[in-house]
């Protein structure tokens, strides 16, 4: 009950702070880093198996972080080149040029932009299943 209170505070005070015009990058990443120190002071949780641990569980909290910014970072750069491989290879044979001849009428006739977000982001979940 304890550690639900204290995620509860701290996700207000991340919410407060972006509601503030804060960046949001260094924002969650102090909230993350908080949740972590406040587990490990209050020893709520282990914060590592006993295998994977420092013995230490200040350093345990640089070892979570580590391992999470080692995995991300490595799928996120894989992810944007070849993002970037294929748009360059659509570029490439023209189908940019022919898929904007295809919607430009469409996507003229809406006029907020908001609108086009939200379908644009639902177009690209649904493709996204196809994708992976």
């Amino acid at each position: 009950m304890t550690g639900l209170i204290i995620a509860a505070l701290v996700t207000a005070l991340v919410v407060y702070l972006l509601a503030r015009g804060y960046k949001p990058q260094p924002v969650l990443l102090l909230g993350g880093m908080l949740l972590l120190l406040l587990t490990a002071s209050l020893d709520l949780n282990p914060l590592l198996p006993e295998n994977k641990s420092t013995q230490f569980k200040y350093f345990d909290i640089f070892q979570i972080f580590t391992d999470i910014m080692s995995s991300r970072l490595a799928g996120l750069g894989l992810t944007l080149m070849a993002i970037a491989g294929f748009s360059r290879y659509m570029e490439h044979v023209g189908a940019s040029r022919a898929l904007f001849a295809i919607f430009e009428k469409p996507l003229k006739t809406i006029k907020s932009p908001y609108l086009l977000l939200v379908i644009s982001f639902l177009v690209t979940q649904i493709f996204s299943y196809f994708y992976s």
